[in-house]
Formats: structure tokens, sequence, C-alpha cells
């Protein structure tokens, strides 16, 4: 080989190695002006695991690095001497600062008007620390006593807790401290009496729930006692004090209350005009009057009382029409009321008010009857017309004038006259007279001139009386 042909390929080499070179050395250049920029995220404090989704995302320069909890540390590679973006997104943490170096370096400002965007030049390898902070939360205790005591009633109680943040513990709740949440409560036959918070009393109004800033632990005592009815039977004399949703069959009273006594039967009770039967009693949620509805076991009831002219009246009270039904010849008078047990009961023609007849008789087949009282009222208009010397007068008598204990004279105001000597009576429809003479005339009673005579119902019976 000639000198010339190794100087070509000399030449030839050299030309082939020097553009590797050159390519080598481009590619050393490119890798010197990156540089590395790590942003480690510690956690002071990690939120309880019943916090939902919790934790923080951090993003250089648009890549995504999350951390949920636990100190963690990323990094990402950026050209030398540009600008490079970090921003910070949490959830359930507070975001405290970036800082640089570690966490005891200084503070990095974030971009104006932003609290968590940060622009920094990378002119060299860099590492800052993002300090975050749990959200805090706070326990809320939401319970209840029923007059004071710690007992439960599910069904009837219940109590909410309402509001943003708010999770369920085994103690509780936890709320995001700062929150706004509302405590209520639904209770069926229950009252509020008492409702403190931290000890503390609230005063209690006609509220069912009520709003509350958590900036503390918080614990809320409701206490509530149960409502109680008043029962009424026994003609309303009797009363038993009934829970709320007891069944009146818890009144053991009832039962077999004045069943089968006497000449009556207790067939069922009323109560807003429905009838019950003990079997078909409910549960009380309201004041209740039970009146007991009866069956005579009897066809009458025997009354003693008295009337004009007869104290030992007999009575007999008739159940099938409502009827009384005097044991003695009653000339005279209408029976016109009758009192017994404090309660006046009007009488027409013998027959008990119908608007009365059932209380009546029920007061008859539950109570031993004694001390009576009867009113009557004379059947007759009469009118009587007497002349003594020069004076005239003319009486009409009273309806509620006792015909046989009233005398003549005493009717005329003349008793004390004892001048007069002889009473003569006529009456224009018949032929019949009475003359008494002497003593006798201060003894006539009322009575005695009406038997003369047969009376007219429905018109004036007139009699002439002339006193001398």
């Amino acid at each position: 080989m000639s000198n010339k042909f190794v100087k070509i390929l000399t030449v030839c080499a050299l030309i082939l190695v020097v553009p590797f070179i050159v390519v080598a050395t481009a590619i050393t250049l490119n890798q010197a002006v990156t540089v590395k920029v790590g942003v480690d995220a510690i956690f002071n404090s990690a939120v309880a695991d019943y916090v939902e989704n919790a934790g923080v995302k951090i993003s250089i320069n648009g890549e995504v690095f999350s951390a949920n909890g636990e100190n963690a540390s990323f990094s990402k590679n950026v050209k030398k001497g540009n600008n490079v973006t970090i921003a910070i997104e949490t959830n359930e943490y507070e975001f405290t600062g970036l800082m640089e170096g570690d966490k005891n370096g200084n503070a990095v400002n974030p971009d104006e008007g932003k609290t968590n965007i940060y622009t920094i030049k990378a002119d060299k390898d860099l590492n800052f620390a993002a300090i975050f902070d749990a959200s805090k939360y706070f326990d809320v205790s939401f319970k209840y006593t029923i007059d004071g005591i710690n007992i439960q009633d599910k069904d009837r109680i219940e109590l909410n807790v309402d509001g943003e943040n708010i999770y369920k513990t085994e103690t509780g709740y936890a709320v995001k401290a700062g929150e706004n949440i509302t405590l209520s409560y639904r209770v069926v036959g229950y009252n509020l009496n008492s409702w403190s918070e931290n000890g503390q009393t609230i005063e209690v109004s006609n509220w069912t729930s009520r709003t509350v800033k958590v900036d503390s632990a918080l614990d809320v005592v409701a206490d509530f006692s149960i409502i109680k009815y008043t029962v009424r039977y026994d003609g309303a004399e009797t009363t038993e004090i009934v829970e709320f949703n007891k069944s009146l069959k818890d009144i053991g009273a009832l039962k077999n209350y004045k069943e089968g006594e006497g000449w009556k039967k207790l067939i069922s009770w009323e109560y807003n005009g429905k009838t019950y039967q003990y079997a078909t009693f409910g549960k009380v949620t309201e004041e209740i009057n039970l009146t007991p509805v009866y069956k005579s076991q009897a066809s009458s009831y025997t009354i003693k009382t008295s009337r004009p002219g007869l104290n030992n009246c007999i009575l007999t009270y008739n159940i099938a029409d409502g009827r009384f039904v005097e044991n003695a010849e009653n000339k005279y008078y209408n029976f016109s009321n009758i009192t017994v047990g404090g309660h006046k009961y009007n009488i027409l023609d013998g027959v008990i008010d119908s608007t009365e007849r059932k209380q009546f008789e029920a007061y008859l087949m539950t109570n031993t009857i004694s001390n009576v009282k009867s009113e009557w009222t004379l059947k007759y208009n009469i009118k009587l017309k007497s002349t003594y010397g020069i004076n005239t007068e003319e009486i009409t008598l009273d309806k509620n004038t006792n015909v046989y204990s009233t005398t003549l004279l005493k009717l005329l105001k003349l008793e004390n006259n004892k001048e007069i000597s002889k009473i003569e009576v006529s009456f224009p429809t018949s032929e019949n007279k009475i003359i008494v003479t002497g003593t006798e005339c201060f003894y006539l009673t009322v009575a005695e001139i009406l038997d003369k005579v047969e009376l007219q119902s429905g018109s004036e019976n007139i009699f002439d009386i002339v006193i001398l």
C-alpha cells in the first residue's frame, strides 16, 4: 500500500470520527440543562378513618402526585432556568405552607392573589416541603333520658343530627369544626322536659329542632317525660292516670266493673259516641271519659219519697217505658220532678224526660237510692171567692199549695180571728155545700173542701166562701 493511499484512509477516518464526537458532545450538553424539583408532603396529623376521600394532590408543572395522610416525596426533572409551577389541592386537610428545603425552611410566597399556587425559577435542583394539618373534627353526643333516667324507647323517641361533614361514630357523631348542625327530635306520647348542652341548660320552648355551631366537643342531653292522661269512669266520679299508649285493659277495675250486681248488668262502655266492649278497648292517646251502659235485669225499681198528703209515698219506676206509678190514690197532684244523686229529673205525665232517662237509669243501677226529693203540683186550677163582712177577696191557689195541710182560714189570713163562727162553702156546679161552725172553722183544710165536688180539668174550679 502506498503512503498516499494510507493518508487518504486516515483522512476518511478523521472525517467519520469528528461527527461522532460532535454528537456525543451535544448529548452531554443536553443533560446538563435539566434540574430536579422535589416536593415532600409532610402531614402533622392524619384524619380519622371514618372521614371519606381524605387526601392531598401536589402538581409539579402539571404532573399530579397524590398522598393520603402519610409522608411522601415527589419530584420531576425540569429544564434549568425555566419557571416551575407547584399547585396544592386538599380534601379534609388544611395546607399550612410551602417551605424551602424541609419543614423547618423559609416559607415560600404564593403567587399574587393565590394561596396554594407557587411559580419558582428552577435554576438549580430544588426541594420543598408542603405542610398539612388534618381538618379538625369534634365529637358530638346527642342522647336522651326519660324523667332523668337513662332508658330508651326507640319506637317513640327519635333523635337526628343533620348538616355537612358529619360522620356517625361508635359513640355518637364526628362533626367538622365550625360546621352548623341541626339537632332535632321526634316523639310520640312524650313531652320535652329539658335540654342541656355541655351541662348548660337551654330554655325549653315549643321547638323540636335547634341549630348549633360546633366549635368544640358537644354533649347534648334531652330529657322527656311520658304524657299521662286521665281516664274517667263510674259516671266520671272515678279517675285513673294512665300513661300514653297503655291499654285501657290495664285498668283492671274495668274488667268486671259493676257487672251482675242486683238488677243491673254492664253490657258496654260509651266514649265519643262509640260503643266499646272490654275486649275491644284500645290504647290511651287522649283524655277519656267512659260512660257505662247497663242492661236491666229487672222490670221495675221501687223508690220511696213523700208528697202532699202522704209521707210514705211509694213510686214504682217501670224500666220498659220510663213511667212512675204511685201505689196510693192521688187525687190532686201531678208528679213534676224527682231529685236523686243531686240531680233533678223532670217528669211529665208520670214519665221521665227522655233526654235524661239514660242517665237516671244508670244512676239507679249503680247506687243505693236514699234521700230522694220529689216535687208535686196541683192538677187543677182552683179559685176561692171569699166574703167576710163587707170585704171580698179572690185567691187562686198556687200550684205548690199543700191542700192537705193548709187550712182555709190560713189561706185567707184569718186564722187568728177568733170572732169567726161559721164558714159556708158552695160550688157553682154542685148542690153540695160545706157548712162548718164553731172551732171546726179553724181546722177546715182546703182538701176537705175539694173532696166535696168533682173537679174539672182544663178550666177554673171556683168556690164561693162566706165567712160569718
